[in-house]
């Protein structure tokens, strides 16, 4: 009995068969071995493997030759053989399989070790995911990936998209990194999403998990002191909001949690742009919480209806945003809150 030694870029689980295939009116010997330990429907058997008389071709081209296969069959070793047994997905190949160029030793290792279908993940990059707008990120970035059945790889056949457009091709995805240069205008929020693809020695590559790029406008908080509760409460134009000092760059389009540090004298306030939706409750504790809005009173809500501010970058990044400021109507000592928009 002689077993199929597996090639490098198969299965390392050989599967020997000594069923015959039937080429027209003639019996072509595929393997030297019986039967194979195959299973079906979640249950392994010793079971017989065959090509159907008219669900075979071959055409001969010198050495080589095209196999093409509409059919596998699969029996049971203990049952009788019939004139339309189950058809069944052997070693891999499907219905309609399509094989060219091969030799027929490469067409029965073919037949019985499954292709390892090359992957590609842990796609990321050097840059910063998360960025303020009109910070600069026009130029050469780097990603890198990692990679299963290199030898399955077609050399040269990867490319990264952004947003689903190819900004790089003619990629080689062995060698797990690649520096390419790119245009990224970000003088209004923007939202990436680069992938790597390729392509394998017989189809496509799933593409990697997706690299995100965000660029958002920043947020801003603080305390305003109260001079030992002798100054009335702030109003936007009284606080000195962008300063670098209470510049946080972080998403604000859901929930917001930001540290403050404020004393029992202190006002707190925090400045959200518009683009985030509006803030309806605040969230210190499960027993310290409250509602967004209402009159501006010391017997008020803890924060009542924002202000809105137009601002601009302390950096010069961006000019005339429209924010809300949100600023409590008495003073309060917070370390960290919550803001929620339900």
């Amino acid at each position: 009995m002689n077993k199929i030694t597996e090639r490098k870029n198969r299965s390392t689980d050989s599967i020997t068969i000594d069923a015959d295939l039937i080429y027209h009116d003639q019996v072509i010997p595929l393997l030297d071995v019986s039967y194979v330990e195959y299973s079906i429907d979640g249950i392994t058997d010793w079971h017989k493997i065959y090509v159907s008389e008219d669900k075979f071709t071959r055409t001969s081209n010198d050495n080589k030759a095209t196999w093409a296969i509409t059919a596998l069959v699969v029996e049971s070793a203990d049952s009788t053989f019939t004139d339309s047994p189950a058809t069944a997905t052997v070693g891999g190949i499907v219905k309609d399989t399509l094989f060219e160029g091969m030799t027929d030793w490469e067409f029965k290792h073919r037949l019985t070790h499954p292709f390892q279908v090359p992957t590609l993940s842990n796609f990321t990059s050097t840059m910063t995911p998360l960025v303020e707008v009109g910070t600069a990120l026009t130029g050469t970035k780097t990603f890198s990936w990692t990679f299963t059945n290199g030898d399955n790889i077609v050399p040269l056949s990867g490319v990264i998209k952004e947003n689903g457009v190819i900004v790089a091709s003619g990629i080689d995805l062995s060698l797990g990194t690649v520096a390419v240069s790119l245009t990224i205008p970000n003088v209004v929020p923007i939202s990436k999403s680069y992938t790597i693809e390729g392509l394998s020695t017989e189809g496509s590559i799933a593409p990697s998990n997706a690299f995100s790029l965000i660029s958002v406008y920043p947020i801003f908080k603080g305390k305003y002191s109260s001079g030992n509760l002798t100054l009335p409460r702030p109003v936007a134009s009284d606080i000195d909001i962008t300063t670098n000092l209470n510049r946080s760059v972080v998403q604000s389009s859901g929930d917001l949690t930001v540290s403050i540090g404020s004393a029992p004298d202190d006002y707190d306030w925090v400045v959200i742009p518009t683009t985030s939706a509006l803030m309806t409750n605040w969230l210190i504790t499960s027993f310290n919480l409250g509602s967004i809005g209402g009159a501006v009173s010391p017997g008020g809500n803890l924060f009542p209806a924002p202000d809105t501010a137009n601002l601009s970058s302390p950096n010069g990044y961006w000019a005339t945003i429209p924010y809300r400021v949100y600023i409590t109507n008495y003073p309060s000592a917070i370390a960290s809150i919550t803001f929620k928009r339900s």
